[in-house]
This record gives C-alpha cells, sequence and structure tokens, in this order.
C-alpha cells in the first residue's frame, strides 16, 4: 500500500507571532509582515480570526530571571481566552532556582497552550488573547518576560484551513 499527499486538497496556511512580552494579565506577540489567512491583529496581544477557517493556536512564554531573584521556585500558567471565557489546553512556564526539588514535584501542564477553534464557531470573527491564568512563586521580584538575547524565545503558530 502506497500513499501519496495531495497537498491541493488542504490549502492550509501558517503565521508566526514572536513572543515579545507580557502586559497586565496578556502576553504580547510581535506583527509580521505575513499575518496568515484569516488573522488580523487589533493590537499586539489580540489574533482576530475570520469566520471561513478553523484555526489551531498553539503558543508559549518565555521566563528568564534576573541576577538578583528572591525565589526558589516560579510558575506562571496560561491560556487562550475569546472575551468571554478561557479555551484550550493550559501551558505552563516554570523556572527554578538549581537544586531546589519544590519545583519539580508541582504539576505542570504541557510547556505550550493550544486550541481548535472549529469554522463552525465563529459566525462573522473571533478575537482572542493568551492571558495568565495563574502565577505561583515563593518570591516576588528579579522576573524579566522580556525575551532576551541569548535565549531562543517561543513564539505564537496559527495554523487555518478553509472550509
Amino acid at each position: 500500500m502506497s500513499y501519496t499527499a495531495d497537498l491541493s486538497r488542504l490549502n492550509g496556511d501558517v503565521s508566526l507571532h514572536a513572543y515579545t512580552n507580557k502586559s497586565s494579565s496578556d502576553y504580547t506577540f510581535s506583527t509580521p509582515s505575513y499575518l496568515g489567512a484569516g488573522v488580523t491583529r487589533p493590537s499586539s496581544t489580540e489574533f482576530t480570526l475570520a469566520a471561513g477557517r478553523s484555526y489551531v493556536l498553539i503558543s508559549g512564554i518565555c521566563q528568564y530571571h534576573a541576577t538578583s531573584f528572591n525565589w526558589n521556585n516560579w510558575e506562571e500558567v496560561f491560556q487562550w481566552h475569546d472575551g468571554t471565557s478561557y479555551i484550550g489546553l493550559r501551558g505552563s512556564s516554570r523556572i527554578g532556582r538549581s537544586g531546589q526539588g519544590a519545583v519539580l514535584r508541582q504539576v505542570q501542564y504541557r510547556s505550550e497552550a493550544v486550541v481548535f477553534i472549529p469554522s463552525s464557531s465563529i459566525s462573522t470573527s473571533v478575537t482572542v488573547s493568551l492571558k495568565e491564568v495563574s502565577k505561583t512563586s515563593d518570591g516576588s521580584t528579579g522576573f524579566l518576560y522580556t525575551p532576551q538575547g541569548s535565549i531562543t524565545a517561543p513564539s505564537c503558530v496559527i495554523i487555518s484551513v478553509p472550509d
């Protein structure tokens, strides 16, 4: 049995929006020159998805500790939000001082937040953003959200497929 892919039938589209920072409880992403089919960007925190397509959004965030921090573990849980409620699967980002075991014993979600939005659930358009669901730490200072030059920052991938 052999399989030959017929790529003309899929007609899918992919765009990549790089993670840039955090604004209040919303994570921010750059606006690339190519947004992807059906995607518009009303702000650095929002993605508007047009009707007539199904979408998969996958995103992670970047955490980096500064040289002066006062905590042994830090975890943020994040999820896609449609303006009314959280949707899809949660993701988490966790860092801890070396030698600290507590961060390893806690439940961790997948590292990326993922959501599938079928075209049947979009009447005209839907606007989504990646939001912080919770933050857990045994301290409070010395944490940077801005991606560092020496670290590859996670991004948001949007895959869309027309009806």
